[in-house]
């Protein structure tokens, strides 16, 4: 059973972020799993998990290594990516082992 909620309570929300959010916007715009929209501050908020898509440019944990690849494919269901390694190769990875690099790179200068 949850707890009445009281003035002053910290709260933490799940959603979905919107729109694409470069820091130029004074706003995030996150929506909520009922349909609703909320605006927040972005530094009101804290990333609990990213969305990759095809393209994206990755750091991603192997045994030895942080390495740079490249999203070839996204599985969401499975939790899995599949990763162009530049000159290493393919890999099919966790998501949980990806960030998004900072900065957008050549695979092939990165690795």
């Amino acid at each position: 059973m949850m707890s009445t909620f009281r003035k002053g309570d910290k709260v933490s929300v799940q959603g979905t972020v919107a729109y694409d959010h470069d820091g130029t916007l004074v706003h995030l715009f996150i929506d909520m799993p009922d349909g609703a929209q909320i605006i927040v501050k972005p530094d009101s908020v804290s990333l609990v998990s990213q969305r990759f898509e095809a393209g994206d440019v990755v750091d991603v944990k192997l045994a030895t290594r942080i390495a740079a690849a490249m999203v070839l494919a996204v599985s969401e269901e499975h939790g899995m990516a599949w990763l162009d390694l530049g000159p290493d190769g393919t890999a099919q990875q966790p998501l949980a082992t990806l960030t998004r690099s900072e900065q957008p790179r050549d695979i092939a200068e990165a690795a």
